[in-house]
């Protein structure tokens, strides 16, 4: 079956491959499911895209855009489950009321020989409406490079300083980039350390002068 697997042409840089396929994370699957399996709503790890080409079947899409809030779309309540069925009976109609208080989603059916595909960072569920058959692809592209190695480097040190080690022999540009995204994570560090001692220093100060002014008293 591998043998006959090609990655759509718009689909074609792949730059995990460049950590080699025995340390890059799992990207492929074949996906089979009868009616009512699915995907719970999530979003895909590492900042990667995904597509999925279907062979066979009929499956109910619903995307959030980055930045839609967790709480509305994926609330704790009891009874809830983490199943696609659950979400789309009971979370997915809230979201078409005119008082929805945030994104509507992005809503597709798609049909067998259909491509869906997700960009880094939105949530979205699938639910199987019938007997489905496809494949699901996770990569990063020159697109999401930045927003993907700063996930990669904290999530994953070791396949982050193998793949750094890969750009910057075959992808040089890809990994001055990178290097600059380290070193703003750095200064943010830098100065989030600074303005936390400044903040200290002047409670200090304040307990000092209050203490000082109520002995006078």
């Amino acid at each position: 079956m591998l043998q006959q697997y090609s990655v759509p042409g718009v689909f074609q840089e792949d730059l995990f491959q460049l950590a080699g396929e025995k340390r890059r994370p799992p990207y492929r699957w074949f996906v089979m499911g009868p009616a009512r399996s699915g995907t719970g709503l999530h979003i895909d790890p590492l900042a990667t895209n995904a597509w999925n080409a279907l062979i066979a079947g009929h499956k109910r899409w619903a995307l959030f855009p980055p930045g839609t809030p967790k709480e509305l779309i994926l609330p704790k309540e009891p009874g809830l489950e983490r199943e696609a069925v659950s979400w789309f009976s009971t979370i997915c109609p809230r979201t078409q009321q005119p008082d929805w208080p945030t994104h509507k989603p992005v809503t597709i059916i798609q049909r067998p020989g259909e491509i869906v595909f997700v960009p880094n960072g939105w949530w979205h569920a699938v639910l199987n409406l019938d007997l489905t058959i496809a494949v699901t692809h996770n990569y990063v592209s020159s697109v999401n490079f930045p927003t993907a190695w700063r996930h990669a480097r904290r999530g994953r040190p070791k396949l982050s300083a193998k793949w750094l080690t890969a750009l910057q022999q075959q992808r040089p540009e890809l990994a001055a980039i990178a290097a600059a995204v380290d070193a703003e994570g750095k200064n943010d560090l830098s100065n989030s350390s600074s303005s936390s001692s400044s903040s200290s220093s002047s409670s200090s100060g304040s307990s000092s002068s209050s203490s000082s002014n109520d002995s006078g008293g």
